[in-house]
């Protein structure tokens, strides 16, 4: 199977493939609406962008709340299974384009489960407050700024009345795995169900033996919140898993 894709880069336009700031509440499956509180929605991906035999499956970019530090799930092995790990988590996009977690609600430190553990001890709530906070607001006057320019902007330089410093809403769209290399790729290995193979130079993962495709990679701050220098997005679209991880420089 051809697992290279058509490639697009630096994309600053929309079209009607892409759709920036989708609603939360459209995003994940009913049994699951806590993972709302776990993520910004940073833009959706019809994927017949890419294959047009994919047109109609719509996937989600999304930036986790956590980690404040280190990697996500990095405090929570008790709660891996085989589809999470440190910095890696997967999704089964539904038949109607709904995101299905397929690890446990533990596996977010600011779970709930978690609320009478050590984990979540006063000065840690304390800090993901200010931290989430902060985020959520940069997130919104991105909005804010999109509402009134069509653009991504970047809301620390740019001055609306001034000058406005555009950003990418995409850094990478499409093109070969084996050409996006970063940390992420030397970082904690994929969940169990998830085979990674790097041989001379070249990079391939795969779910029960079929490849998945790069999606999209760009940057948290882009989007005016904190996260990841590169957010990395796989898809295998067999099983319709759409899999997670983070480059951090």
């Amino acid at each position: 199977m051809n697992t290279i894709l058509p490639s697009f880069e630096n994309i600053t336009e929309l079209n009607e493939h892409l759709t920036p700031f989708p609603n939360s509440d459209d995003i994940f499956v009913e049994h699951q609406s806590w993972l709302k509180e776990h993520f910004l929605p940073l833009i959706s991906i019809d994927l017949g962008m890419l294959k047009e035999e994919w047109r109609g499956q719509v996937v989600y970019l999304l930036n986790p709340f956590e980690p404040i530090e280190g990697y996500i799930g990095e405090s929570t092995h008790d709660f891996h299974n085989e589809f999470t790990g440190e910095n890696w988590f997967a999704f089964r996009l539904t038949n109607d384009n709904r995101y299905e977690f397929l690890g446990n609600e533990g596996y977010f430190e600011r779970s709930s489960i978690h609320q009478d553990s050590d984990m979540l001890d006063e000065e840690i709530l304390e800090e993901y407050d200010e931290f989430i906070q902060e985020s959520i607001q940069n997130y919104q006057l991105a909005q804010e700024y999109f509402a009134k320019t069509n653009k991504l902007v970047n809301i620390h330089t740019s001055k609306l009345d001034d000058k406005i410093d555009q950003e990418n809403w995409l850094s990478d769209l499409g093109g070969a795995l084996s050409e996006q290399y970063g940390n992420w790729v030397s970082s904690p290995k994929p969940p169990k169900a998830f085979l990674k193979e790097l041989d001379d130079d070249k990079l391939a993962i795969s779910y029960n033996g079929n490849p998945f495709y790069f999606i999209a990679g760009v940057p948290a701050y882009n989007y005016g919140c904190s996260g990841a220098d590169w957010i990395v997005m796989l898809y295998e679209p067999i099983s319709r898993i759409v899999l997670f991880t983070f480059d951090w420089s």
